[in-house]
């Protein structure tokens, strides 16, 4: 067999499926070499010559489509396979994944709980610093300065564990846009941004409606079906 490559090792799926989809393809091999040739010679000279496009590119789709429905035909009962076996995977490792989640947010609960403490303290500790300083000041007359508390430190010192697992926080950033007219023009003229308003400024414009601050430059393109 072409497939058994060396050491006879028995051979792949993705080998055997190319292997079943090469015999198919070369039956119309032929085909489509006649299909090219005549492309590449055609010659546009009236609208009958036109029209032989609009055939071409029908008979071209109907050949692609045919080739491309027998590559999807060998596939589907290896598709089915990793289907199968994701879903399997997938419905194996999720009460894993949701009893990281669980720990995760038990970590987090308890540094929450740790930092209130430590807060509470720290506010304890201050106001009676205060209370003190207050009765010296009305003993000798001097009034002392008490500064505030520090502010608690936003993130938790990494943990590890006796097999090398960490621990650690990391900054995250929820972001809402509460006014997209306020934006800068750094943010509006960004790439990514102008793609997103243009794909939805188009369906707007197709949909008949007038957007202003857009320029709509209407052309037309060749089409075949």
């Amino acid at each position: 067999m072409d497939s058994m490559i060396g050491h006879n090792r028995p051979p792949s799926y993705a080998e055997l499926a190319k292997e079943e989809f090469d015999r198919t393809a070369k039956s119309y091999e032929e085909r489509r070499d006649e299909i090219v040739k005549k492309c590449n010679a055609l010659v546009i000279r009236d609208q009958e010559d036109v029209g032989a496009v609009g055939d071409m590119g029908r008979i071209i789709k109907a050949l692609a489509d045919k080739v491309a429905g027998k590559a999807k035909d060998i596939a589907e009962p290896y598709q089915e396979t990793v289907d199968a076996l994701r879903a399997a995977s997938q419905n194996f490792t999720e009460p894993l994944w949701e009893a990281r989640d669980t720990i995760t947010q038990k970590v987090e609960d308890f540094r929450a709980a740790e930092r209130a403490k430590a807060k509470a303290a720290q506010q304890e500790q201050y106001e009676a610093e205060k209370r003190q300083a207050a009765a010296r000041a009305e003993e000798t007359g001097v009034e002392a300065h008490v500064p505030k508390p520090a502010p608690q430190p936003k993130k938790s010192a990494p943990a590890r564990g006796d097999l090398g697992g960490r621990v650690s926080e990391r900054n995250t950033l929820n972001i809402e846009i509460e006014d997209v007219r306020a934006l800068p023009d750094f943010v509006l003229n960004a790439d990514k941004v102008k793609e997103a308003l243009i794909s939805t400024v188009r369906s707007m414009v197709q949909a008949g409606a007038e957007v202003p601050g857009v320029k709509v430059d209407r052309g037309v393109k060749t089409t075949l079906s």
